[in-house]
């Protein structure tokens, strides 16, 4: 099934390739004829059918991951040498085997009779098993059932745009319902990466400590009469690096501001985000509701929630939506999230703290001053003989 998958999206990507590099050179012009005639068998707008076809083209060319839609883009803009070369291949593969059927029909014959009597043993020894068929048909499912649903849990924005767009109520319906899903979804993940996980100060914090532990345990175990002077400069290098990243963390007023700052800018642009899809969702509702209300005074509202609440209308799901936002912002949000940042902060201060003291102790103090002096002595010493 992956197979016959990943073929399906190599066409589709090559089809696309080509029609857009044509359509871009003016040889082709059938994107609105195409268009016309699927609107009119959908029974659709224009916009609800053009994004629609987004959706459908993103999620084969976006593939598994951020790799594979990158590749695919690269793809489609080099599309023109990787034809030339496609076509230069395949012709030479073509006249090599002209000239192969021709002047070797011979030595043809003699290659292909071990190849298939290969063949015949691999099929006789390769029995198959019940448990491995179960295993491939689960995978395949599991690949099938990905790739069918890709539209439905990627591609957000493309999803505001058939909420905004939609004229068919339908369409509206089945528009919001997938923006209510990716909505509480990066809520959800958003409140769980704030109150439940461990932040990259955490993580930060750990690092630097069990590289610094590890650092100060080798420095009293390591022999400086056996140890290769390579070894000896590598660990000389790595304590003066780590013990200056201390300092710069305990001491330095820069780590607490641009800490601050990276965490501001993070929670105002998360915040900014989740106000972009609630004035989404508040529009849907109020087009469903038979209600007036234009996108930009939902985004307004939704972006000052706290203030222009009232504002929104009056109907039941507006108004739970609104609450939802409202406590996650008010209560939840950016109070907590500063509060677990600035906890953070102070968590990390005491962690450089308590290694600063550990690399000030005197017992590792001695042994760093006799590895800088070996590690120093040895480079000083080659100089002063060529001088």
């Amino acid at each position: 099934m992956t197979k016959p998958l990943d073929q399906t999206r190599k066409v589709i990507r090559f089809v696309l390739s080509g029609y857009i590099w044509l359509h871009a050179l003016f040889l082709v012009d059938g994107h609105s004829k195409f268009i016309g005639l699927l609107t009119r068998w959908l029974h659709l707008s224009i916009a609800e059918t053009v994004t629609l076809l987004l959706l459908v083209a993103f999620t084969f060319v976006s593939g598994g991951g951020i790799w594979q839609t990158t590749i695919n883009c690269l793809y489609i803009f080099f599309f023109p040498f990787i034809l030339m070369g496609k076509v230069l291949y395949y012709s030479g593969k073509l006249a090599f085997a002209i000239a192969r059927s021709l002047g070797f029909r011979s030595r043809k014959n003699t290659i292909d009779a071990p190849a298939e009597t290969k063949r015949e043993n691999s099929t006789i020894l390769s029995a198959p098993l019940s448990e491995v068929h179960e295993t491939a048909l689960k995978e395949n499912s599991r690949v099938f059932l990905d790739v069918m649903t890709r539209p439905l849990r990627s591609w957000t924005v493309l999803w505001c745009l058939l909420c905004l767009s939609a004229v068919h109520k339908p369409v509206m319906w089945v528009s919001l319902l997938v923006l209510l899903s990716h909505l509480g979804r990066s809520l959800f993940r958003a409140l769980r990466l704030a109150l439940f996980s461990r932040s990259w100060l955490a993580q930060l914090e750990g690092g630097i400590r069990s590289a610094v532990n590890q650092r100060i345990d080798k420095l009293f175990q390591i022999n400086f009469e056996l140890t290769p002077l390579s070894e000896l400069k590598t660990l000389f290098i790595q304590i003066r690096a780590y013990e200056i990243a201390v300092r710069f963390v305990k001491e330095s007023p820069i780590f607490a501001r641009a800490t601050w700052g990276i965490g501001l800018s993070f929670i105002g642009l998360l915040y900014t985000y989740f106000a972009f899809l609630f004035s989404f969702a508040y529009f849907g509702l109020a087009h469903l509701s038979n209600v007036q209300l234009s996108w930009p005074q939902a985004f307004v509202s939704a972006l000052f929630i706290p203030i222009y609440a009232t504002n929104l209308p009056e109907t039941f799901w507006i108004r739970v939506l609104a609450g939802i936002q409202f406590t996650s912002v008010v209560a939840i949000g950016i109070g907590t999230v500063l509060n677990y940042l600035r906890k953070r902060v102070g968590l990390l201060t005491e962690s450089a703290q308590a290694m600063l003291s550990r690399l000030s102790e005197e017992n590792t103090q001695q042994k760093y001053i006799v590895l800088q002096q070996k590690v120093e002595g040895v480079l000083d010493g080659p100089t002063g003989e060529s001088k």
